[in-house]
């Protein structure tokens, strides 16, 4: 049988139990036939075979055929971190934990073919972190730093709402957690920004709150090579090792208001809030999921474009983080007319200040539920939502 199996596998099998004969009589009838004497060794003894196993910080992890599979397998799984760019010197690619390999007889069973043994090897098992929700996350920013689905996530937070996610809010990743990690050191050389300063003057011909560009600004250049350890791909520390001046920065000068600001009266009629262009998709009353409506409009720019207030009024209550707003400025105009200005970045103003028409109140933003860097703009009048290209222009 030992024989039969090592012709058909091209190579030595061993007994994993000692078999032994013994001499004895028995009736002719009782004698068990070489098929079925085979049938039951093979059922009942372990066959094992030389072959190697890959150990990582001690623990037999995956055996394979032999000593070269095993060196093979592990300067494929490698491979990836071995790939550099123009202007990039490979000073190490090693494994982070201890990897050995170890020769010994293992069970015919238990030995992997390469491909399997890489694939596990790289997969490895899944694991449970926990996340904190930071400003400006949405569920589809946190799916793709994670290489995690959506339904993932999901499943793995059942008590979460994940479509109202708030910064601080705790969820569950499960992430594949690889057997082995990889550790590349490489020396990199980089043309880098330097930022310029901005200096500020005085200018009494302008309004307190408001600023004018004198000079623009204009970024350097440097030319800096660092050391960067990366493990499995992802960037953990970077050290400066030289840095050459390539462009000298010039300075923004702005000229900054002093002179004393307009009333905060309202004056009737609402301007336009920010600069940016409306979509299909963001005018007043579009259909929204859930059998909602679209509430305002929504003008798009990137995140950083000025907010300003639409008329004078009163900055309410409603100020800050709101759900699927984001952030928020709501400001009373009297008369029973409001302003809502949404997902912004940064909030310039606070509750129960006075705000003049045309003053900047905010930046624009993502945040809350939002796909994009916009405004979210809303006018209401007794607490119902108006179309505001009713009252300013498009």
């Amino acid at each position: 049988m030992k024989e039969e199996i090592t012709l058909a596998r091209g190579d030595e099998v061993l007994f994993q139990q000692e078999v032994a004969f013994e001499k004895i009589r028995i009736e002719k009838e009782d004698i068990t036939s070489e098929d079925h004497l085979q049938k039951a060794l093979s059922q009942s003894v372990e066959l094992k075979k030389a072959g190697a196993i890959i150990k990582i910080d001690g623990k037999e992890v995956v055996a394979v055929e032999n000593k070269n599979i095993a060196e093979d397998i592990l300067e494929e799984i490698k491979k990836p971190y071995t790939n550099t760019k123009e202007n990039v010197e490979l000073k190490e690619v090693s494994f982070v934990e201890k990897v050995e390999i170890v020769e010994k007889d293992i069970p015919l069973g238990k030995i992997s073919p390469k491909e399997e043994a890489t694939q596990y090897l790289e997969q490895g098992t899944d694991e449970v972190e926990i996340y904190q929700v930071a400003l400006g996350d949405t569920t589809w920013d946190i799916s793709r730093a994670f290489d995690v689905g959506i339904r993932e996530i999901e499943e793995s937070n059942p008590d979460v709402n994940i479509d109202d996610l708030h910064p601080g809010d705790e969820i569950n990743l499960t992430v594949p957690k690889p057997f082995i990690s990889i550790k590349s050191v490489q020396v990199m050389t980089t043309t880098e920004q330097t930022p310029f300063e901005t200096i500020y003057k005085e200018d009494k011909k302008l309004e307190k709150g408001k600023q004018k560009v004198i000079t623009e600004g204009k970024y350097g250049a440097k030319e800096v090579t660092a050391e960067i350890v990366f493990k499995n791909g992802i960037e953990e520390t970077k050290t400066i090792l030289s840095e050459k001046v390539i462009k000298e920065p010039t300075d923004k000068v702005v000229a900054k208001g002093t002179k004393a600001k307009p009333s905060t009266a309202r004056t009737g009629q609402f301007s336009r809030p920010a600069s940016g262009r409306t979509g299909a998709g963001g005018l007043f009353g579009v259909a929204r999921s859930g059998g909602r409506r679209h509430a305002g409009i929504d003008i798009a720019n990137s995140t950083g474009t000025p907010i300003y207030a639409a008329d004078g009024g009163s900055v309410t209550s409603f100020i800050g983080y709101r759900g699927g707003y984001g952030y928020i400025v709501e400001v009373n105009h009297g008369a029973g007319y409001t302003t809502r200005y949404a997902h912004l970045s940064k909030i310039l103003v606070s509750s129960g200040q006075r705000v003049s028409k045309g003053q900047q109140i905010a930046k624009m933003g993502n945040t809350g539920n939002s796909t994009g860097p916009h405004l979210h703009f809303e006018i209401r009048k007794n607490g119902t939502p108006q179309n505001p290209f009713n009252y300013i222009s498009r």
